[in-house]
């Protein structure tokens, strides 16, 4: 049996992220395989189409028990009596002070003193639901089926769960070709967003589309053209700051996905950890034929051995260096749709030959991974 679960929050303006990665492990692996449930809501199961769930209500668990004893011991229950063989950890939280890259002994730390003092953080709910994340985790290396652990990162900074627990057959997987931190390049999303697009290449109207958060000194690049970027006729410009106004607008991703496909561009910026580059973005408009324009500080080193011809039409014809040169773009797209719609195919067909939307290949490269065709 394969166990699939979220540790972090369910966050709206990632359910799209969500709920692709858990239907498509339905159509790609060859064994039995269900979701595992830890909410007291449906944020999770509102996402499922194909996959099965089981409920482990650990979040009411925190509530009711306060005491991580009966809490580890449920956990070594639940997945001893499910059987669960091998269990994947799709896009862990991301703090400053516990679950980060580089900050495992933060994890182990606190996860040990829970086990030490079964009444503490129960006074604290962050800090418990946090906790409890890590024991499930720690809990599954325990068990003596365990034979297959896997975490799916959608961010280089998540932290590395082999660094504080000891896990059977640990091996990090992402979207691109993240050398640097040692991961398996396991496609999904350019797949499920293929099928999923929301307007057909040349209905857009709106020329540019762009929301997106600058909440720390990371994207002060973002907050530093907030103003200039928002204020652009024409434009449909959201840039969440700390203030209240901007974040009550973050839209759904669903609702992201309906307003760029109706947009001509809009933009893939540096994200938070500099050494990445905005893949998920990328597709987004890509795939509801929204020419994604790249800001120039983009690294594109996680990307440009996965996908070579993507990451020249890239450097070719998509590069911006300020505001000015973002409008100038746009403009011209605007002017020149049939250049625009052609960019975008030249764009698709570079992916197309990675494979990485043929579902025969997906299902190949996925069981490929001990523990995704049975034992």
């Amino acid at each position: 049996m394969i166990g699939v679960f979220i540790s972090g929050m369910i966050q709206k303006n990632q359910r799209a992220l969500i709920r692709y990665f858990f239907n498509f492990l339905a159509e790609v692996v060859d064994d039995d395989i269900v979701a595992i449930d830890f909410y007291q809501n449906n944020s999770l199961k509102n996402q499922l189409w194909t996959l099965d769930f089981i409920d482990f209500p650990l979040n009411s668990m925190i509530r009711d028990y306060g005491d991580w004893k009966c809490i580890a011991n449920e956990m070594d229950e639940f997945i001893y009596d499910n059987g669960f063989t091998t269990m994947v950890l799709y896009k862990a939280d991301i703090d400053q002070t516990m679950t980060r890259y580089g900050k495992e002994r933060n994890i182990k730390l606190y996860t040990s003193r829970a086990y030490e003092d079964k009444h503490r953080y129960f006074s604290y709910q962050s800090t418990a639901f946090k906790v409890s994340r890590s024991m499930f985790i720690d809990r599954c290396g325990c068990s003596s089926k365990m034979k297959h652990f896997y975490q799916y990162i959608v961010d280089p900074w998540e932290p590395d769960y082999s660094k504080a627990f000891d896990l059977p057959d640990y091996k990090r997987l992402y979207y691109t070709a993240c050398k640097r931190e040692h991961t398996i390049l396991m496609p999904f999303y350019e797949y499920m967003l293929s099928k999923d697009s929301r307007a057909s290449l040349g209905k857009q109207v709106v020329p540019f589309t762009f929301y997106s958060t600058a909440v720390s000194k990371d994207r002060k690049w973002l907050a530093d053209i907030q103003s200039e970027l928002e204020s652009i006729d024409g434009f449909d410009v959201n840039i969440a700051t700390r203030d209240r106004e901007h974040r009550s607008k973050v839209e759904t991703q669903d609702d992201y996905f309906d307003m760029v496909s109706q947009s001509k561009c809009s933009l893939v910026g540096i994200p938070y950890d500099h050494k990445a580059f905005g893949w998920t973005r990328f597709c987004e408009c890509l795939y509801n034929n929204c020419l994604p324009l790249v800001w120039v500080g983009c690294s594109m080193q996680d990307i440009e051995n996965a996908f070579p011809e993507t990451t020249v039409i890239i450097r070719s014809n998509l590069i911006v260096d300020s505001v000015e040169d973002i409008v100038s773009k746009v403009d011209y797209f605007c002017s020149h749709e049939t250049t625009r719609e052609t960019l975008i195919e030249m764009l698709k067909e570079s992916i197309y030959k990675k494979h990485v939307l043929d579902i025969q290949w997906l299902r190949k490269r996925w069981q490929r991974l001990p523990g995704m065709r049975g034992e």
